[in-house]
């Protein structure tokens, strides 16, 4: 029996099991709080794809103003310099680029989200590591001042 101290032998075993499990959680913690930085760090694909798809659709658009603005007789001949057989085919090709647009710039919305979901995961993850290695210094600390003045009680 342990002449030191008021509490069994086994009580303070469990409160170092129990500090030691304490730890463990917020090394765990701070292993996920790391994975998830790390996958901050990969090339985000989809913003490439809204700048390039945004400038097409600028240009098209450019080139549609262009053609309110020119005589009848010179309309078709800007279609055909731009590739198109008629307005009906530009204007069904802007369409689809608009649509192509619209879908990165969903896709780019999705990557964010899905960013800023990663960025809470890890701020919660190295918050809770935190404060359970608080909890955790706490308990060490409180474990061996019960044993000081347990010792000083026994000496007395």
């Amino acid at each position: 029996m342990n002449v030191h101290s008021n509490c069994p032998p086994d009580a303070m075993k469990l409160s170092h099991i129990a500090t030691v499990a304490i730890m463990c959680v917020s090394a765990a913690c701070s292993a996920t709080a790391i994975g998830l930085v790390a996958q901050q760090f990969f090339v985000e694909r989809s913003a490439s794809d809204v700048v390039v798809d945004t400038a097409i659709v600028e240009r098209m658009e450019s080139v549609a103003d262009a053609i309110n603005y020119v005589s009848d007789d010179k309309r078709q001949a800007l279609l055909t310099a731009y590739g198109y057989s008629s307005r009906q085919s530009f204007d069904d090709a802007l369409m689809q680029q608009r649509g192509d647009l619209n879908r990165a710039l969903s896709r780019r919305a999705t990557e964010l989200a899905k960013g800023d979901e990663r960025l809470a995961a890890v701020l919660a993850a190295c918050a809770f590591a935190s404060v359970v290695s608080i909890v955790g210094a706490l308990a060490l600390c409180g474990t061996r001042s019960r044993r000081r003045m347990s010792g000083a009680v026994a000496s007395a």
